[in-house]
């Protein structure tokens, strides 16, 4: 029996990252680079995501890593400017699902849950937490890393991928892929 058995749905899947999209990952890292060297930098400064390399502190990461390791640094980062409305707007229309990649440390993924439902009311059941982002099904995935979405799309065709806009990644050249800007 190959029988094709479809699957009706009511809303639309809506997959959105959290780090660059909804959580300013970023000032996080801004703020631990001046609290270290008293260097003041900005998002447009930032043209690849490993901004740590590229604002000439690698160095850095490590401390970067051990804050996170303490706790209650998700705590610290702040959301976008208009983004809640835009999430509240989401998922009264869709079925809204934050789709995010964890950092190596033990507190983050608890962390990383309580952040979202405090700024987005999004339940944990709504909450993934995984660097296999090309695995989770949806209609449209909302990211700022190109490299997600253009897996994601290749893997889910029929779907919409979009690369959500940051300096890091508008050098990005999508001929030829199945992702919009």
């Amino acid at each position: 029996m190959n029988e094709v058995v479809e699957i009706s749905r009511e809303k639309k899947i809506v997959l959105v990252d959290c780090d660059g999209v909804l959580a300013d990952f970023c000032q996080a890292c801004f703020d631990l680079i001046q609290e270290h060297t008293g260097d003041v930098h900005t998002h447009e400064e930032v043209t690849h995501w490993d901004l740590f390399t590229v604002l000439g502190k690698p160095h850095l990461k490590a401390k970067m890593k051990e804050r996170a390791g303490e706790g209650n640094w998700c705590a610290l980062f702040r959301t976008y400017e208009g983004v809640a409305d835009v999430i509240k707007h989401l998922d009264e229309r869709y079925e809204l699902v934050a789709v995010t990649s964890p950092m190596s440390v033990p507190s983050w993924a608890f962390e990383r849950e309580k952040w979202l439902t405090q700024h987005f009311d999004i339940p944990k059941g709504r909450i993934v937490q995984t660097e296999g982002k090309k695995y989770v099904f949806g209609d449209v995935l909302v990211d700022d890393a190109d490299e997600n979405c253009i897996t994601w799309a290749e893997r889910w065709p029929n779907s919409l991928a979009i690369l959500w806009d940051a300096p890091y990644n508008r050098n990005i050249d999508l001929t030829g892929t199945r992702v919009v800007r």
